[in-house]
C-alpha cells in the first residue's frame, strides 16, 4: 500500500471515530433529557450545542 492509499484509511478511520463519538454524546443527550437536565448543563457535558440539545427535547416531547 502506498503512502497515500495509507493517508486515505487513516481519514477514513478519523471519520469513523467522530461520527462514532458524535452518535454516541447524541445518545447520552437523550438519556439526560429524559432524567430534566437543562440544554446547558447538557450541553457542557457532551460538548454539543445547546441548539442541538433544544432540538433534540423537540424530537422528544413529539413522540
Amino acid at each position: 500500500m502506498n503512502l497515500h492509499g495509507r493517508d486515505i484509511r487513516r481519514i477514513a478511520l478519523q471519520e469513523g471515530i467522530s461520527q462514532g463519538e458524535h452518535q454516541k454524546a447524541i445518545e447520552t443527550a437523550k438519556k439526560l433529557i429524559e432524567y430534566g437536565d437543562s440544554a446547558e448543563k447538557i450541553a457542557l457535558v457532551t460538548g454539543l450545542s445547546q441548539e442541538t440539545i433544544v432540538q433534540l427535547q423537540n424530537e422528544i416531547a413529539q413522540q
